[in-house]
């Protein structure tokens, strides 16, 4: 018997103790199983409440059980679901009667979705979608993710495919049959070069939505740059809305990194305290200001933090490593500024202390987030590097093709 074609089981709800625990068995013996357990009458994607109780033995627990054969079922299996208390010691009983069953095994990591993959229950990008939607933190990464389970990203790609066939039939009907009339008709100008072109465009709009997607599904990382002493730590912790970062005025104080994850306009994200760019000897805060620039070369936007209050000559923190980073200017203790004309600068003009712009600072940022999270249009796009490398790879043949 192959590992595939063996009946599995597990725990398919959350972690013990709970009010209620799902096991799912899946298999040809998943029937048989739960016969085993007591429930002689199965009823078809019905709950029916059974005395959980194997032949012989004490009874484990009352449980609602639903069979679904094989045409019905998730993982193109026979496949039977128990609704038991979430009991450890329920669980445990169940299981350990599972394991006298020669005909049974613990079932693998994802191998119930597995099983639907292969058995043509799902394909590859809605379990993709399955797996991003487990992991969500944001209405806008349910969303996105929700659109993949339901197959519009496959659906989408379908068509595209349906198109090729058509353009490759096309341009082989005109090198094959080209002396015949109604084949030269039917590909008159050349139609299939046109279809080829569209389809390129197409890619060309999914790769752009492809760059937004897979920001929105591992979320944008925003590092806070600046001189010591500027307000960074005080401004992750206004963001955060709790002390995550230690505040004094000693310049410095930051060595490390502190990193803090937040939901900003329904997009995750990850924010970076950095320690203080500047001049040192001192070899701690020299290598904290090294992982400072290393995190400003990879995050998505640079909150670059200076004091109003200080000399507008101050030196220019030089950030050209990261050619593809936001860079958002914030100037904080703007409370202390009396000439209100230096206010008109370009960025945000802020005071941690006294909450002055703040929200206007936060709004600023969100609409940032989601210039870089989101396309015009709400067609699902790809949301993977894998996706973009094959639409890359599937525009250069294309274009190959037109030559």
């Amino acid at each position: 018997m192959t590992n595939n074609s063996q009946t599995i089981y597990a725990l398919s709800s959350g972690a013990l103790p709970a009010a209620i625990a799902v096991v799912r068995i899946s298999g040809t013996y998943a029937f048989e199983a739960a016969r085993l357990l007591g429930a002689e009458s199965l009823i078809s994607r019905k709950l029916v409440l059974t005395k959980i109780q194997p032949a012989g033995q004490e009874i484990i627990d009352m449980a609602l059980v639903c069979a679904f054969p094989k045409k019905q079922s998730i993982t193109g299996e026979d496949l039977v679901e128990l609704h038991l208390h979430g009991s450890i010691a329920v669980i445990d009983e169940l299981f350990l009667f599972f394991s006298s069953i020669k005909e049974l095994r613990p079932a693998e990591a994802g191998e119930f979705t597995k099983r639907s993959l292969i058995n043509g229950k799902m394909d590859i990008t809605e379990v993709e979608g399955l797996a991003d939607l487990l992991a969500s933190e944001t209405k806008q990464q349910r969303i996105q993710s929700i659109k993949l389970l339901k197959g519009e990203l496959s659906e989408k790609y379908a068509h595209w495919r349906q198109k090729l066939i058509k353009a490759r039939a096309e341009m082989e009907a005109l090198l094959d049959f080209s002396d015949e009339g109604d084949v030269v008709q039917n590909t008159k100008d050349n139609a299939f070069i046109i279809n080829i072109s569209d389809l390129i465009a197409d890619i060309e709009k999914d790769l752009v939505r492809g760059i937004a997607g897979e920001r929105l599904r591992k979320g944008l990382k925003i590092a806070l740059i600046g001189p010591p002493n500027v307000g960074k730590s005080s401004l992750i912790n206004l963001l955060l809305k709790e002390d995550r970062a230690i505040v004094s005025a000693s310049a410095g104080t930051t060595r490390d990194i502190i990193e803090a994850r937040l939901n900003l306009k329904e997009v995750p994200v990850t924010l970076y305290d950095t320690a203080g760019i500047r001049e040192t000897s001192d070899k701690i805060e020299k290598e904290g200001v090294s992982r400072s620039k290393s995190i400003a070369q990879e995050a998505d936007i640079i909150l670059y933090i200076r004091d109003a209050s200080a000399d507008s000559k101050e030196k220019i923190i030089e950030l050209s490593d990261n050619k593809f980073s936001r860079i958002i200017y914030v100037y904080n203790k703007a409370d202390l500024i009396e000439e209100k004309s230096y206010l008109n600068k370009e960025g945000f003009h802020i005071s941690c202390k006294t909450k002055q712009g703040i929200e206007g600072f936060i709004e600023g940022l969100g609409a940032e987030v989601k210039k870089l999270t989101s396309f015009s249009d709400m067609t699902v796009g790809p949301n993977r590097i894998r996706h973009i490398n094959h639409l890359n790879e599937t525009k250069e043949s294309l274009e190959l093709a037109l030559k």
